[in-house]
């Protein structure tokens, strides 16, 4: 599986108008929650949800929107040549924090890519993806949950400390580029600039193997 991958010329001009003019408008419902732990409080609106069954369950009339561009990206990178399933999808529009970095974590323990598509340009804002696997860390058993996600929770150290890994890579926040990162890297979320929205469109993946 390819490790990290970026393309800005997805999108056509009139997707990046839709998401200009109504995702970032006014034709999306958006819920106040929050994605690895409430230290992190965010606006989202889930596409396609987590599952205990990791079946594709879609939720949101736009999630068909958003698939037409996946598709095109994973097409155009032959990164399934025997098809993919979505196990989640969402849009986040995250809420400001002074954290360097939000709670490290995987989405998934099986193979998978994490796709996201950044839609709006933040100064600050990118994702950081770590050059450690879950193997790589003693991670203490509270972290396993429901063995499909495992996070490094900020709130379980100190005051004023956060976890910490060596960095494989940063990706930079930049309007229209889809960026994919193998699930098996441990990853976190940055912070976008105080006054600038940070809007993204994730989506995890499962490549079908050969049969």
């Amino acid at each position: 599986m390819i490790d990290i991958l970026e393309d800005k010329n997805i999108l056509t001009e009139d997707e990046k108008e839709i998401i200009t003019n109504e995702v970032l408008g006014d034709r999306v419902a958006w819920v106040r929650g929050f994605g690895t732990s409430p230290r992190y409080p965010c606006y989202m609106h889930v596409l396609a949800a987590r599952n205990p069954l990791d079946e594709e369950v879609i939720v949101s009339p736009w999630f068909d929107f958003f698939r037409v561009i996946l598709d095109r990206f994973v097409d155009k990178h032959n990164l399934a040549p025997n098809g993919y399933k979505v196990l989640r999808s969402a849009l986040n529009d995250q809420i400001h924090y002074t954290d360097k970095h939000g709670d490290i974590h995987l989405d998934y323990l099986k193979p998978n890519y994490l796709i996201i598509l950044y839609l709006n340009d933040n100064d600050k804002g990118g994702t950081n993806v770590y050059d450690k696997v879950f193997e790589d860390i003693n991670v203490p058993d509270n972290y396993y949950g429901n063995q499909k996600s495992v996070c490094l929770l900020n709130d379980d150290l100190e005051d004023g400390k956060i976890w910490d890994l060596p960095l494989k890579a940063h990706i930079k926040n930049e309007k229209f580029k889809i960026s994919l990162y193998n699930g098996k890297y441990w990853h976190a979320a940055c912070p976008g600039k105080l006054g600038q929205r940070r809007t993204i469109c994730m989506f995890s993946i499962q490549p079908k193997e050969v049969i």
